[in-house]
């Protein structure tokens, strides 16, 4: 399971992403939820708003 982006998940939740309650109310109930349906997960904050990967120059592929 691939989350992009808990930033936005965050906004749907109306949840300010530098706010302390974004790790509880965002990020574990995530990750709890990907790990108890038995599945992996990455999730990615945010990207860098250029498309490419956040501290590289790598283009990622189209999906």
């Amino acid at each position: 399971v691939i989350v992009d982006s808990a930033r936005a998940v965050a906004r749907s939740m109306n949840v300010d992403e530098n706010h302390a309650e974004f790790g509880k109310r965002v990020i574990r109930k995530i990750a709890k939820f990907i790990n108890d349906c038995g599945k992996s997960g990455v999730i990615i904050h945010h990207n860098n708003g250029s498309g490419k990967a956040s501290g590289t120059k790598d283009i990622p592929a189209a999906v």
